[in-house]
């Protein structure tokens, strides 16, 4: 569980846990989320002292990766209580570890429905949550009632208008991958019938970037640093590793990468702006 942002499905799940026994919650830390999604709002000790204060939690034990197995073998819990929205999707191949796991000593996997109506809510307290806290070069909060289209221009027209001050370095964070896959008339979709998910994202990120480097090569930004990185891999395809991203520098001249980029990895990057 990452409990950033506690909602009836949360409570659901605890309430049904209670009804089986003492519910311990395995509780993901900073690092583990941003393996997947963003970094949460709260610290660990913030999610945590919340989570133990709700009524029947007995426990709540820190969880170091999205692999259940360590504590699962730790504490054998006779139940594990999870919302059956992990059975489809990215989630899916870890329910099917941790019932496995569960088989050494005869656990049980209770799914808890999903409860509908949460994601709309979450997304909208989300962004409230970013307009007071996050200070970026975009003032304005997106517009969603706006088409996808609309957001990436704006994004690129930010960066247009946008004027660095020398000597500074500046993050810029592609709510990417992410579809549909279209940009006005000026990305062909003619061929998306006789492409694989996986082409078509592939095809698309080549047309975005190549517009945004564009933009970058404005001798405006000659003078300062420049950190441009995805939120997550492409999850649509098994054989790329979905918790590693895209990673794209300017004037960075004595940084080597040795390996593929983890967004936890920004934290060095942005401490060596400063040197």
């Amino acid at each position: 569980m990452s409990a950033d942002i506690i909602h009836p499905g949360h409570l659901n799940i605890i309430k049904k846990g209670a009804e089986l026994g003492e519910v311990i919650i395995g509780l993901l830390t900073d690092k583990a989320i941003s393996y997947y999604k963003r970094l949460p709002y709260l610290t660990y000790d913030q999610r945590k002292e919340i989570l133990i204060n709700i009524n029947g939690v007995s426990r709540v034990i820190k969880q170091e990766s999205l692999d259940y197995t360590e504590n699962l073998k730790f504490i054998k819990p006779d139940y594990v209580v999870h919302g059956d929205d992990w059975k489809e999707g990215i989630q899916k191949s870890t329910r099917e570890k941790v019932i496995n796991t569960l088989k050494e000593w005869n656990g049980q996997v209770i799914d808890v429905p999903y409860t509908k109506g949460i994601n709309s809510t979450l997304k909208k307290l989300a962004f409230d949550i970013s307009d007071k806290t996050i200070v970026g070069f975009v003032k304005k909060k997106a517009n969603f009632k706006n088409s996808i289209d609309d957001f990436r221009k704006n994004v690129l027209d930010s960066l247009k208008s946008f004027n660095p001050q020398k000597n500074n370095f500046y993050y810029f964070h592609l709510h990417a991958p992410h579809g549909p896959f279209t940009y006005f008339d000026e990305y062909s979709t003619e061929d998306v019938v006789t492409l694989s998910k996986t082409e078509q994202y592939i095809k698309f990120k080549k047309f975005f970037l190549n517009k945004l480097f564009h933009i970058l090569k404005d001798e405006k930004f000659n003078d300062s640093r420049i950190i441009i990185t995805g939120d997550h891999g492409w999850r649509e395809d098994d054989k790329i590793n979905m918790f590693k991203t895209s990673l794209y520098l300017k004037n960075y001249p004595n940084f080597e990468l040795e390996d593929d980029f983890y967004v936890q990895d920004l934290g060095f990057l942005i401490n060596n702006s400063f040197k």
